[in-house]
């Protein structure tokens, strides 16, 4: 059944545990952003920056969408590295990490 070269499958938890922690990231930022613009009043740029509801409700769902299957794709991917079929020194893992 599992055989050392399963390069899409492992292409595919590389990939979207890529993409993922990208949504992860740039979500956490946003969120600290706008608790910055809501929270720090800055009296010169009036207008310029102001706080967002929709930008932290589209941060908050993408946080909540994105961890667990940072995390899935994450443990496969460990999983699949301790148990031996997916070899460390793949042509997959080295070009995708």
């Amino acid at each position: 059944m599992f055989t050392k070269n399963n390069s899409a499958k492992f292409a595919f938890f590389y990939l979207l545990s890529l993409v993922s922690l990208g949504f992860l990231a740039v979500s956490v930022g946003i969120v600290i952003f706008q608790i910055i613009n809501k929270n720090i009043i800055d009296v010169v740029e009036e207008w310029r920056m102001r706080y967002d509801l929709g930008a932290l409700r589209f941060a908050m769902s993408a946080i909540i969408v994105a961890a667990p299957v940072y995390y899935f794709s994450a443990l496969q991917i460990n999983k699949n590295l301790f148990t031996g079929h997916l070899d460390k020194e793949a042509g997959v893992r080295r070009w995708l990490t």
